[in-house]
């Protein structure tokens, strides 16, 4: 009997394994089918940053190239790829709920910067998102 593996299930294990075997964690993430970029630190004092690295696709993860920087520091965003884009909404700022919806054309040396592209109807925070069907939802 063949066991099936839920990608979520797998993912909390991975981010679980990185928790607790590194003070650091990375806030978020989005893959292509070469790069995968992340955004946003907490490190060992709880400080967080706008940092945004790019890391080459492979088996070694230890090497990862910085690339602009966000506009703010944010937690509890979202991201999704859709196109050459890199889109975040959303997020807290540690003082108030963001309605942000920000873009940053993606490529593999890096992003090109971020943009404000477009408003939330209402500020939130935890949330989802995802593409699909030519549409973020």
């Amino acid at each position: 009997m063949k066991q099936i593996i839920n990608f979520s299930t797998l993912m909390f294990a991975i981010v679980t394994v990185l928790l607790w075997e590194s003070v650091n964690a990375q806030v978020t993430f989005t893959q292509s089918s070469s790069e995968i970029f992340s955004y946003g630190d907490l490190n060992a004092t709880l400080t967080t940053s706008g940092n945004v690295q790019l890391k080459q696709q492979g088996t070694d993860m230890g090497t990862w190239t910085g690339t602009y920087n966000f506009v703010k520091t944010i937690s509890g965003h979202q991201t999704a790829r859709w196109n050459n884009y890199v889109y975040l909404s959303g997020g807290f700022d540690g003082t108030s709920y963001s309605n942000g919806v920000y873009r940053a054309t993606m490529n593999a040396t890096g992003n090109t910067g971020w943009t404000v592209y477009d408003t939330l109807p209402e500020p939130l925070r935890d949330h989802g998102m995802v593409a699909g069907l030519n549409h973020l939802y």
